[in-house]
């Protein structure tokens, strides 16, 4: 086991695909450590009926569009598909998670 892991702060993307005026965003970047950017599909929401294809579109669109703007940063969205928990076990192999920035979220 790596004991000597980079520690990050993680900006876990649900509903809020903004970069500018973006709380989370603002609160990771000003701890002044490196930020992962992500975005889980999970697959519990991905077969929810409450949810469309076209909210998936509009998701996938919403990263591209993200995408294109951290260029300049020389950075982007880390996608997966699987559930947030899965992930986050993922990550802890690699990283020291310091805080997740994400916005409360409420009802679908």
């Amino acid at each position: 086991m790596n004991t000597n892991k980079e520690e990050i702060h993680v900006v876990w993307f649900k509903r809020d695909m903004r970069l500018q005026d973006n709380e989370a965003i603002y609160n990771a970047l000003e701890a002044n450590k490196r930020v992962l950017f992500l975005y889980v599909f999970e697959n519990s929401l991905l077969e929810d009926p409450h949810y469309d294809k076209r909210h998936w579109d509009f998701i996938k669109q919403s990263i591209a569009d993200l995408n294109t703007d951290l260029k300049k940063y020389n950075t982007k969205v880390l996608c997966v598909q699987t559930e947030v928990v899965n992930t986050f076990n993922q990550l802890f192999n690699y990283y020291k998670i310091n805080t997740v920035f994400s916005h409360q979220e409420t009802g679908f």
